[in-house]
């Protein structure tokens, strides 16, 4: 089952920084952890039981390629 995920209100702000920092480096790059990062999103959005716990309670999602990660609460149909 996909879950619809409800973002903090400081997630598009820090999202832009990155592309902008890796798109000065190479569009590639930021096409590269764009890519990376939808993808971790679904991922938890699709399968939330599968992401790591964290001690705080929450899911821990670590990208692969890049230093970034989230976390995100299953609450009921959605991932907050």
């Amino acid at each position: 089952m996909s879950r619809e995920i409800l973002y903090h209100s400081a997630i598009q702000n820090e999202i832009r920084e990155i592309l902008a920092h890796y798109g000065e480096i190479s569009d590639q790059l930021a096409d590269d952890f764009w890519e990376e990062l939808t993808t971790a999103f679904n991922d938890a959005r699709r399968f939330p039981e599968r992401q790591h716990f964290d001690p705080s309670g929450r899911r821990r999602v670590n990208l692969t390629r890049f230093p970034y990660h989230f976390f995100f609460r299953p609450v009921t149909h959605k991932l907050r």
